[in-house]
């Protein structure tokens, strides 16, 4: 019997170097711009002693409409300074290193990233989840105080610590629960209603909620986010102590700084550059509206990952930035960004992505693993062979992550089929990470190649970044499957024999 989907799934969430790279770069570029075309021709009807054309309306900030779920349109610079600067308007909690694991407000289903936890499982990810059974009433309460409808699927999730790092043991959190956030499925409510919902959420109860999807095949999601008013009101609709429950167990994530972005950056910089954990999730709230009467803002979150682990673009985007900033600066132009933009935020942020690899980190094991694999690349002289190895670095990296989606290998080889339906499944969630890392291969050499190569290179990472080298997208996809068919293929053999050994030592026993 194949498992069953988890069916409001909590959402990817984007990096920060992308969420604060987007407004500077279209505020740079486009209204500056577009305000100083609109000064010179008032200017020049004035000149010729016209009668000057009608003014703009409030309407002109807004550009096409915005949605509350943070996605920008034309910037000015009253939304740029609420964007980074707005007072006590973000918040940064730490960002645990676990597995995503859901509760369901009607029947208190479990639910890991991808599929629904067997109702009669003990354990996910090898972490006891009994504590976590029962706890419906607790959920169907909060959607309630929330003000939304029964009917309305709905999702409490948080992190099962499966995994010991940070000192997790010694926090006392190592094989607990913190609860970050919920999901709500509202594709059955009208497009006002749904307004009507985050307006509630937002305004009257303080609760950070955005909504996410809505877009193509996409069902439209509140997604809401552990802060200040989430936490109290989660709290005031808990269940009684249960007996040997502690409240460790039940908690949610724990609020590490506030204030403004910029503010959080620099508080946290000396954590962050020290690689004290994963990283941050940050959330923080911008009038989006056309002015600071319109009561129209958003909420936005996004990760803030430390040198542990992978950056992946974040460098190059940054880099790009900063670079925009400077140009932008040179024109005399730079009195118009928010204050510490240029001369905290962003720096601070490209140090934190460049800043040292703990050893045994998953970034330094990244690291090493595709320093060894690029060495044997540069020692071969054969185009195919190089392009072989810079896929399957890519696709061992794809599955290390697919990995942390799904439970344990041994839980799917005690199926009938199970093997297929774990080789399908992780080719499955691999996909998209492997096109996505192909692509961000291709724009760093777009940016490099626009900036004269970066400076000095080596012989090495020239001859391996070259177009004809780069893997194509049905060559990482084919790695991805080996990648996939040999970790199957060794870990079914290892819990094989594991079983026999059982089995034999049960009949020596009897």
């Amino acid at each position: 019997m194949d498992p069953i989907r988890n069916d409001l799934q909590w959402p990817s969430i984007e990096v920060l170097a992308r969420k604060v790279s987007y407004p500077l770069e279209r505020y740079m570029g486009t209204t500056v711009e577009l305000s100083a075309r609109i000064l010179q021709h008032h200017v020049r009807r004035h000149q010729r002693g016209l009668p000057l054309t009608e003014p703009f309306s409030s309407s002109f900030a807004q550009g096409d409409k915005l949605s509350s779920s943070g996605s920008l349109c034309l910037m000015t610079r009253f939304h740029l300074m609420s964007f980074f600067c707005g007072p006590d308007s973000a918040s940064a909690s730490i960002k645990l290193d676990g597995t995503n694991l859901g509760i369901d407000a009607d029947d208190g289903a479990l639910y890991g990233r991808r599929l629904r936890v067997e109702d009669d499982a003990t354990s996910y990810q090898k972490t006891d989840i009994q504590f976590l059974r029962g706890r419906q009433g607790q959920v169907s309460r909060f959607r309630k105080a929330l003000g939304l409808s029964e009917s309305a699927t709905f999702r409490l999730y948080g992190e099962l610590m499966c995994n010991d790092r940070f000192d997790y043991d010694l926090a006392g959190l190592h094989k607990g629960f913190r609860v970050f956030g919920a999901v709500v499925d509202v594709s059955s409510l009208s497009d006002d209603t749904c307004r009507e919902a985050l307006q509630h959420i937002t305004g009257r109860l303080g609760v950070a909620c955005r909504i996410s999807g809505g877009d193509g095949d996409e069902s439209p999601l509140l997604v809401l986010q552990a802060n200040d008013a989430f936490r109290s009101l989660l709290d005031e609709c808990s269940d009684s102590p249960r007996s040997g429950a502690s409240t460790t167990e039940t908690a949610t994530v724990a609020e590490l700084s506030r204030g403004s972005l910029v503010s959080i950056v620099e508080d946290t910089f000396e954590w962050m550059a020290g690689c004290h954990g994963e990283g941050l999730v940050l959330t923080w709230r911008w009038a989006s509206g056309s002015s600071s009467s319109s009561g129209d803002s958003s909420y936005i979150t996004a990760k803030y990952k430390t040198a542990a682990e992978p950056q992946g673009a974040t460098t190059a985007v940054l880099e790009k930035t900063i670079a925009s900033v400077e140009a932008f600066a040179a024109k005399g132009l730079g009195f118009l960004l928010p204050p510490g933009v240029a001369t905290s935020l962003l720096p601070r942020m490209l140090a934190v992505s460049k800043a040292e690899k703990p050893v045994g980190s998953r970034a330094a094991s990244a690291h090493n693993s595709k320093k060894k694999k690029q060495q044997k690349t540069d020692a071969s002289s054969d185009e195919g062979e190089a392009k072989r190895h810079a896929a399957q670095v890519i696709a061992d990296e794809a599955l290390t992550s697919a990995l942390t989606k799904f439970d344990a290998p041994a839980e799917y080889f005690k199926k009938a089929d199970g093997r297929r339906l774990l080789v399908d499944l992780l080719v499955k969630e691999m996909q998209d990470d492997l096109l996505s890392a192909g692509a961000n291969e291709e724009s760093k050499r777009a940016d490099d190649s626009s900036e004269g190569g970066g400076g000095s290179s080596s012989s090495s990472s020239s001859s391996c970044n070259t177009e004809e080298q780069k893997p194509s997208e049905s060559e990482l996809l084919r790695a991805g499957r080996r990648a996939v068919e040999r970790f199957v293929g060794m870990s079914f053999g290892a819990w094989k024999k594991a079983q026999q050994q059982q089995e034999e030592e049960e009949e020596e026993g009897q």
